[in-house]
């Protein structure tokens, strides 16, 4: 549910279907092949609503942004950008967090998380040597699935071999 009340539902592999009581009826983002400003991919695996009330879709081909102001659509860590030189591990995220307001967190099947400038959408692979080498691996688990900062500004990462926590 964000800001506006409106619900937000992943319709996996459908895209993303928005509800508003106010508006009985529905939205529904897919993506419009060779149309770059739609989702980028309809196989949704998590949302977020950041602090500027920007939507971030974690898909199976990189990261959408919608500016639900403006109606238009940003795209990284895609297939595409991957062809024009970007390196990419692989392209399906699975969990989104916003660690402080214009930074954003992405993890899905790699190792490590990429650190998201949301200002110049540059993206940053963090591993636990890049991010801190003394530091307990926190990020080198495989296949991240869940990130996640609690009330103490601690960021949780959970995969498949353990869960872990970065101050």
């Amino acid at each position: 549910i964000d800001n506006d009340q409106r619900i937000w539902m992943s319709v996996y592999p459908n895209g993303v279907t928005v509800y508003d009581k106010n508006y009985p009826d529905y939205k529904w983002y897919r993506n419009h092949i060779g149309n770059n400003n739609s989702i980028k991919n309809d196989q949704v695996n998590y949302l977020i609503e950041d602090s500027e009330g920007d939507i971030w879709y974690a898909t199976n081909n990189g990261i959408s942004i919608f500016n639900p102001t403006t109606n238009e659509w940003k795209h990284l860590l895609t297939q595409d950008e991957s062809d024009k030189g970007e390196i990419v591990l692989n392209h399906t995220f699975l969990s989104l967090c916003e660690i402080h307001p214009g930074t954003v967190i992405a993890g899905g099947y790699t190792t490590g998380v990429y650190r998201i400038d949301k200002k110049t959408l540059n993206a940053q692979l963090l591993t636990s040597m890049t991010y801190n080498p003394k530091s307990n691996p926190n990020f080198a688990n495989k296949y991240i699935r869940v990130i996640f900062k609690d009330n103490e500004g601690l960021i949780w990462t959970g995969g498949n071999y353990y869960l872990g926590c970065t101050d």
